[in-house]
């Protein structure tokens, strides 16, 4: 049997030495035979190679194992960061969850600024979870379990509502947004 002579020069010698290692290691497998035999002491031995005087058999292998890698998914996408103060994308773990209370099509009135906004959430908050009132783009109030949140002393004028669900200080899901002008009296001077 010939046997495949390889030179390599001292420069990388190592790294060349081991990845031609791993390279025949890894095609051994698929090009050899194994071979059976009981050596001089009785004891029962397996070879790449028949020993010479001794009688061998052949073993047979039971084919390797494969995976086809173009039927396997790809690297699963790593899960979004939420910023607590930034309202997060929509999610579906509450299929209800909107704002109630507020006129539509006309403007509220609150002479004072201060009137309460109802939530519709289905299905009920979760252990843990809490709402809070968005308005105009930022957090406002502090956060609870009550679907019944209170605005107070707003400026007269034209402002976004919607409520988001909290969980340990990140927004997990935010209602559709409305918009509508409060009004206020206007008290003047006589």
């Amino acid at each position: 049997m010939l046997r495949p002579t390889i030179r390599i020069n001292a420069h990388g010698a190592c790294m060349r030495r081991s990845l031609i290692w791993l390279l025949l290691f890894i095609a051994l497998p698929a090009a050899a035979q194994i071979y059976k035999y009981t050596d001089a002491n009785g004891n029962t031995a397996f070879s790449n190679q028949p020993p010479d005087g001794t009688k061998a058999q052949v073993v047979e292998l039971p084919p390797l194992n494969s995976v086809d890698t173009k039927k396997m998914p790809g690297p699963a996408a790593p899960a979004p960061t939420q910023n607590p103060s930034a309202p997060a994308q929509p999610q579906v773990a509450y299929p209800t969850l909107e704002l109630t209370d507020l006129p539509q099509d006309e403007a509220l009135r609150a002479n004072n600024g201060t009137f309460t906004v109802g939530v519709a959430i289905k299905p009920r908050l979760k252990p843990g979870h809490l709402l809070q009132l968005l308005v105009d783009g930022n957090l406002y109030g502090q956060p609870g379990n009550v679907p019944r949140l209170q605005v107070v002393n707003i400026d007269r004028g034209e402002h976004s509502f919607a409520v988001v669900v909290r969980d340990k200080g990140s927004i997990i899901q935010q209602s559709p947004t409305i918009t509508l002008t409060v009004q206020r009296v206007h008290v003047g001077k006589p």
